[in-house]
């Protein structure tokens, strides 16, 4: 996969990335990640095409030059939340004040 581009994928890179998948993919599985990943890559070249530094200018003179912050920023609210001890007593298990988990093995 040396050299790859966001537009040039082959089946041979399909091919390659399920090997280090560990995925064994016959050749219609191979035909449609072949399709699904360049039709991904070509929405990430559209992505890429975008002047970003010019839509945050953009967004930097609304903000800088609106005068009116409530137009950007909104109130903050203070909700009620659930009680320790509500959320404890829905558990399986709870060792000194925590939830015990398994251990995740990989």
């Amino acid at each position: 996969m040396k050299g790859v581009t966001t537009s040039n994928m082959t089946k041979e890179d399909i091919k390659n990335l399920a090997q280090v998948a560990k995925l064994e993919l016959n050749e219609t599985e191979l035909e449609e990640y072949y399709k699904d990943f360049n039709d991904l890559l070509k929405n990430i070249d559209k992505i890429k095409e975008i002047d970003l530094d010019k839509k945050i200018e953009d967004c930097n003179d609304r903000f800088n030059n609106s005068g009116n912050m409530e137009e950007f920023l909104r109130e903050d609210k203070v909700l009620e939340s659930m009680k320790r001890e509500d959320i404890l007593s829905n558990t399986i298990d709870v060792e000194n004040g925590y939830i015990k988990v398994l251990a995740r093995k990989e």
